[in-house]
């Protein structure tokens, strides 16, 4: 039985079983599929179209056979494939994630051309081929059965319906002699008003999702005409939660794959029926790598665009047709996330965007802090509060009625927990996770179908935040482990309230101060100094305020749409470790050096003061926190009535470095 392979999803597949290959060079870093198909339009400005087709294939060579449909008599051509190869390489979206301005919560270490007239036959590079359709020519299914090609019953009406628009048939096989290694990429040309790619035939044989790269030589960009046209909306992407994804937050990440998942989901908004916009761009600007075919066609056109699409073969049920879109702006593969996301957001650097909206609405209104955690816990009103101690551990609870030691983890009553836990040493660090507390939820089975950090069927939800984590010569960590316990039937009634109440518990709210809500957590990662993973500074703020960056690395936290009224600016010291610069302090806030003094601290072990000051209309406190300088002020005709609040933010400010 011959086989046949789609090429760019023209080919006409004849039987069921294909095998699909990779054909092209890829690169690890760019966010493609290698079992991908691709093609090459020209609009040559005199009623015609080129396609250029990529050809994978895998199979012996005496196996090979292709079909493919076009709107006129053809003429053929080949070209090399490195070509193919030299165009996807330069036309990968590639994305760059924004500055790096937070590590969570100082956790350093979990960071010649030829054709013919219908019924001709002739050769063309590897390939011999037969041109098929047009009058008083064979019944086209009937000359391929005849000649040894395998027509499906599925195939035969959709071969039928573009014999009924006029269409003509190109069947080629490769020639006697000639191996696989052989095969180039297919150079159609052909009388067509517009690009179009005849996919229907495809999911005939097709198996799998099979990604479509197309780029169009023309005068002007080019988009879908019958097919959804969209690009990734890059102001959504976020990087690893820096706050509550500690183990996931340290591993080496690739904003690529964030594109990857963003353009599925747009394929899967429009059942695969979308075609992407890649880069758009006039050719003057395109890197042809002295390839001679692409050198010619930057030459002859003055803009091209690639598209991607996706399809599995249900999806196969309309055959795109590509138009110019003059009006449409250019569009790079090179991207900076920085031009199209904050980057305290992009990488979760405050505690205001851990709850996202649908949490937000099934939280239970009522919350408590426990002041010697700086833990601050949502639940029912009417849910107690108790306490006892396990294990060594003290273990604060919230249930709906009173629990003890002996019943907290049965299940029968929901109950939000949590317990300090400390370490002496790195090695033990993970040993946290095996106190006889965590023994206990491993060997409970069957309460919950998702349980963190590995501990399978266990009898809750558990989740971790670390309060502190640091390096020293002893070697500290310690942190907040935390559960809700809960039976299948409660989760299943009340799961969506569950966790919200677990993601508002690691998400440091009232965390700094009980009095606000949010804290943004820094380093600086633009120190290349040791001591600067170990550096963090810790900056609490009311609800209603958010945080930008800007280029330079200043950080400024105020009201939403306000910048002039009160506001906290963490302005970076690129020059020392711990102390800032004197005149700077001393030239922007009139302060004397015996005041700026107080600002700094004599080490960085030592604490620094807030110091009072009044410049250029505004008044507020200024002190040094290790490798920045943080201002929190007002205009100086409100500071009286802003007072309270900007003490209370400068004096629950942390900062630390690593000492000793």
């Amino acid at each position: 039985m011959r086989r046949l392979l789609l090429f760019v999803v023209m080919a006409v597949l004849l039987i069921p079983s294909v095998v699909w290959a990779c054909g092209g060079f890829f690169y690890a870093d760019s966010p493609m599929n290698q079992d991908s198909e691709r093609m090459i339009f020209t609009v040559n400005g005199d009623g015609t179209i080129t396609a250029i087709v990529g050809i994978n294939y895998v199979g012996e060579a005496d196996d090979f056979s292709w079909v493919l449909p076009v709107p006129s008599v053809p003429e053929l051509d080949v070209v090399e494939t490195v070509s193919l190869d030299i165009l996807q390489e330069n036309t990968n979206v590639y994305l760059s994630a924004p500055p790096h301005y937070c590590n969570g919560l100082s956790f350093p270490y979990w960071e010649g051309a030829g054709g013919g007239g219908p019924g001709e036959f002739g050769t063309v590079g590897p390939y011999e081929y037969a041109i098929l359709g047009g009058q008083d020519q064979p019944d086209v299914v009937t000359w391929l059965r005849e000649n040894g090609y395998v027509v499906t019953e599925q195939a035969e009406p959709i071969i039928q319906e573009y014999v009924d628009m006029g269409m003509y048939f190109i069947a080629m096989r490769l020639q006697p002699d000639v191996s696989v290694g052989d095969i180039q990429p297919l150079k159609i040309t052909f009388e067509a008003e517009q690009p179009m790619i005849p996919i229907k035939l495809a999911a005939v044989a097709a198996e799998e999702v099979v990604p479509i790269f197309v780029w169009i030589f023309a005068d002007t960009q080019y988009a879908p005409q019958n097919y959804a046209s969209e690009r990734v909306d890059f102001t959504t992407f976020r990087g690893v939660n820096m706050l509550s994804g500690y183990f996931e937050a340290y591993r080496e990440t690739n904003p690529n794959l964030l594109y990857e998942k963003k353009r599925d989901e747009l394929q899967a908004k429009h059942n695969g029926q979308v075609f992407i916009t890649e880069y758009a761009h006039p050719t003057i600007y395109f890197n042809a790598g002295g390839d001679a075919l692409l050198n010619d066609l930057v030459s002859r056109f003055p803009y091209v665009t690639r598209l991607r699409a996706q399809l599995s073969p249900d999806q196969m049920t309309l055959d795109p047709m590509f138009v110019p879109a003059p009006e449409a702006p250019p569009i790079s593969n090179q991207v900076n996330l920085v031009d199209y996301v904050n980057p305290l957001t992009y990488w979760h650097c405050a505690s205001r965007t851990e709850l996202t909206p649908e949490q937000a609405a099934s939280l239970p209104d009522t919350h408590t802090r426990i002041d010697d955690m700086r833990l601050d816990l949502a639940h029912p009103a009417g849910w107690v509060q108790g306490n006892f101690e396990l294990d060594g551990h003290l273990i604060y609870t919230f249930s709906p009625q009173a629990v003890n030691a002996s019943n907290f983890l049965s299940g029968d009553i929901p109950v939000l927990f949590a317990y300090r836990w400390e370490s002496g040493s790195f090695e033990l660090f993970r040993e946290g996770f095996t106190s006889k507390i965590v023994k206990e939820l491993a060997g409970l089975k069957g309460y919950t179908n998702q349980v963190y950090y590995g501990f399978e069927a266990a009898a809750v939800r558990t989740d971790l935040y670390l309060e502190q984590f640091y390096s020293s010569s002893e070697g500290v960590g310690t942190g907040v482990f935390i559960g809700l316990a809960a039976k299948p039937e409660l989760w299943a009634e009340h799961g969506a309230m569950y966790e919200a109440m677990l993601v508002y518990a690691k998400g440091f709210q009232y965390y700094r101060s009980p009095e606000l809500r949010h804290t943004l957590f820094l380093t600086a990662d633009w120190f290349q100094d040791t001591y600067a993973n170990y550096t963090h500074v810790e900056v609490p703020y009311p609800a209603g305020w958010v945080e930008q960056v800007d280029e330079a690395g200043i950080v400024t936290i105020a009201p939403e749409g306000e910048s002039d009224g009160m506001r906290v600016v963490l302005t970076p010291n690129h020059d020392s470790y711990y102390v800032a610069d004197l005149d700077l302090l001393m030239r922007e806030y009139d302060l004397s050096a015996d005041t700026v003094w107080e600002a700094i601290g004599p080490t960085p072990c030592d604490g620094p003061k807030a110091v009072y000051f009044e410049k250029d209309g505004r008044a507020g406190y200024v002190r040094h926190a290790n490798l920045y300088i943080i201002e929190a002020s007002a205009p100086a005709a409100e500071f009286a009535e802003a007072d309270a609040l900007l003490s209370e933010i400068m004096n629950s400010t942390f900062s630390e470095v690593a000492c000793g």
